[in-house]
Order: C-alpha cells, then structure tokens, then sequence
C-alpha cells in the first residue's frame, strides 16, 4: 500500500513524508522532483509556461513512473487534486492523506522557511484564491484529513505512522 500526502505547498509534505517513511520503512516519492528531472525546476516551468500546462506534464510522469510503485509515501505536488484522473489513479493505489494546514501559516511557511517563496507567491498572485480553489478538493479526496498545524514534523509523521499501521 502507498501513503499519497496532498495540500498546498508549504503544508509540509516532503518533510512529513520523508520522516514518515523512515517510520514506516517505505519509500519515499517526491512527484515534483521527478518532473524536475525529465523537465526542470517545477516554479520555472510554471512561470514560463503556465499551470495547465504544468497540470499536464505532471499527470504524465505521475502515470509513467508510479505506475507499479509499492509501499512508498508519495508527496505530491499542490496542483494534483486538479486532476480526477490522477486521485482517481492514487486513490487505487494507496490511501490518500491530506496535511491540512491553514492559509495563514501556509504563506508564513512559504515566506519564512523556503528558499523559493518569494517565487511561489508570485506564481500564486492569489494564493488565498488558490487554497480557497483546492482546499474542498482536498478533503474531498482524502481518506484522511491529518492538521499538520502544530507540532514538529518529527511528531507529524510520528502521528500519521500510528494512524496508519491502525488502518
């Protein structure tokens, strides 16, 4: 079975999911990377070339490389739940969690502690618009809502570890 985290970037994805594979003794998967690697950086394709256009891109290396992934968690890109087609796929693969997060320390996240915010921010003119977009597509695909709010992340996949193996 995979672990599938969706939300908005800066909900911590990557770095819960790193630690939550270690936990779990999975694989990890970074989907942003691996169109990083057939295409460039993810925030440059999207500036110069736009979001459909990367929403495309991004279902195709999703299919090509996961398609007989096992036992990994699987961090996903924000913009993946634009897609019914791939929930649709991650749903049978794996079960989907969702790190919810609220608007205000998402963009304190972004601001604060990646290298790229000040990017993200300017590709997302309306980031609140954006999370507002997909939040309800978010939930709606989740098999589980999981607040990645608080705590250290070391917690968080500490947390999200225990409710998995209870599944």
């Amino acid at each position: 079975m995979n672990i599938i985290l969706i939300g908005m970037p800066g909900s911590g994805k990557t770095s819960i999911g790193k630690n939550l594979a270690k936990k779990l003794c999975a694989d990890f998967i970074d989907t942003d990377r691996l169109i990083e690697k057939e295409y460039g950086k993810v925030i440059k394709i999207i500036k110069e070339k736009g979001d459909n256009f990367f929403c495309k891109i991004e279902e195709k290396v999703i299919k090509k490389e996961l398609q007989n992934v096992e036992n990994s968690v699987i961090s996903t890109g924000g913009s993946v739940v634009l897609s019914p087609e791939l929930m649709n796929f991650f749903k049978e693969t794996g079960k989907i969690i969702y790190l919810d997060v609220s608007y205000n320390e998402i963009e304190h996240r972004i601001k604060h502690f990646r290298k790229s915010g000040s990017e993200i921010i300017g590709i997302f003119q309306g980031l609140k618009d954006v999370y507002e977009q997909r939040k309800p597509l978010y939930e709606k695909y989740a098999d589980i809502t999981f607040s990645a709010e608080k705590r250290s992340l070391k917690n968080h996949a500490e947390k999200l570890a225990e409710i998995i193996n209870n599944i």
